[in-house]
């Protein structure tokens, strides 16, 4: 790996305490897949359901395709109404509603500031 530093995410840290990372960013293809091959069991224990249904839907086919996890046209349609329902319920739902999850880290943002606390 050529650099020393991960960075590109608050926090940044030397590349030997985030090895992922730093494969992934700088590694040879022969490095990621001995990687890969070295944490294929991390990836056994992804529980089914709701969790798993919406990240797979979120990843691009390449990555549903190097994790093996199957996905076909019936599920991608099955994504795309659910987040469309979800869209729509969110449109007419009321305005504070939606911005709620910014609004909240955006006044803890600003308090931090003001007591001069770290923002991450």
């Amino acid at each position: 790996m050529t650099a020393s530093w991960v960075r590109g995410y608050p926090g940044a840290r030397p590349a030997n305490r985030c090895p992922y990372l730093a494969v992934a960013l700088w590694g040879t293809d022969e490095e990621r897949a001995a990687y890969r091959a070295a944490t294929d069991s991390s990836h056994r224990h992804v529980r089914s359901g709701p969790d798993r249904f919406f990240t797979t839907g979120f990843l691009p086919q390449r990555f549903r395709d190097e994790l093996d996890l199957s996905w076909g046209p019936r599920r991608q349609r099955a994504f795309e109404v659910i987040m469309r329902a979800i869209g729509e319920v969110l449109r007419r739902g009321p305005q504070r509603r939606r911005r709620y999850p910014l609004s909240k880290h955006l006044a803890d943002m600003r308090r931090r500031r003001a007591l001069g606390k770290p923002l991450v």
